[in-house]
């Protein structure tokens, strides 16, 4: 008896005429695009000189048609972006950037602490409207329904958040 299979296959002729390098001189680590304001959010690592703070993570909001630096907002020290996304639910007519982060402390085997940030584009700049402290690292996030889910996981095994995110 065959035992059953599972091919996926994608075949795609990609035109290199149009791609831009852009210097950025820290590592993109998460980025996604919102239509609604015309940006891109980015979460990037810089590495620092000193010894001190060996690096820090920063958000950045882009132009998506000049790729012009908008706004930055510089993470805690020891937090890492670990998850971005834009997304709107049908009771709200804003489109907001989610941001999904630990805390990676060297002290601490496993990440027991993370937030989840919620940004709009006021004017032209990224403006932090509401957080909320996880127990967790926030690894992924994904608009479902009217709810905002998010992939944790804190060493103790992974689970799927429900958050219902009144924005008042």
């Amino acid at each position: 008896m065959n035992k059953p299979t599972l091919q996926l296959q994608k075949k795609v002729s990609l035109l290199l005429a149009h791609i831009r390098s852009i210097p950025f001189g820290e590592h993109a680590r998460r980025i996604c695009h919102q239509e609604h304001s015309r940006t891109f959010d980015i979460c990037s690592l810089k590495n620092q000189s000193s010894a001190k703070e060996s690096e820090m993570h920063f958000i950045h909001l882009l132009d998506d048609q000049t790729f012009e630096f908008i706004s930055t907002y510089p993470l805690d020290t020891f937090e890492y972006g670990c998850s971005i996304l834009s997304c709107s639910f049908s009771d709200d007519s804003n489109v907001y950037y989610y941001v999904g982060t630990a805390y990676v402390l060297s002290e601490e085997n496993e990440l027991t602490k993370g937030r989840i940030l919620v940004f709009i584009v006021e004017d032209g700049k990224l403006q932090l409207i509401v957080e909320k402290e996880t127990k967790r690292a926030v690894y992924s996030l994904n608009g479902w329904w009217e709810w905002l889910t998010g992939g944790m996981d804190g060493g103790d095994g992974s689970l799927i958040g429900i958050f219902i995110l009144e924005l008042v």
